[in-house]
């Protein structure tokens, strides 16, 4: 059984979308628990950032496997550091792509003067697109 976090931009909270990356990484993990940033935090309540992130961390820190989304290619600034965070822990990591789980991923820092809050970093996936 395994513990994963599940790293997803905020303008997924509560959609759709969610729910369906939900059950995809059912399907790939059916006896894991999952944790969702967007109804599982304690912290929450607070509305402080800074503390909302600090247990994001923590809970990857804690996590066997992290396995996040974008929206179109671009990550927030949360979910940017939360799997710069797992790369640094040696978490495995895995990008939904195309209704897939890939590990064949690159994140590229946008510019500067390009990046906000909600649209931090780009990802794509290698030339080879491999899957598992």
């Amino acid at each position: 059984m395994y513990d994963i976090y599940y790293a997803h931009h905020q303008w997924k909270y509560n959609t759709p979308e969610e729910a369906y990356e939900l059950t995809l990484i059912r399907k790939y993990f059916p006896r894991a628990t999952i944790c969702n940033p967007a109804t599982d935090l304690e912290s929450i309540a607070t509305r402080d950032e800074t503390i909302i992130m600090q247990e994001c961390l923590n809970k990857v820190k804690d996590s066997d496997i992290v396995i996040f989304s974008s929206l179109d290619g671009c990550i927030g600034t949360g979910v940017y550091h939360e799997i710069k965070y797992a790369q640094k822990n040696g978490k495995v990591i895995f990008y939904i792509f195309h209704d897939k789980l890939t590990a064949n991923f690159v994140i590229a820092d946008r510019k500067k003067s390009e990046r906000s809050d909600r649209l931090y970093a780009f990802v794509s996936v290698d030339n080879y697109g491999r899957m598992i």
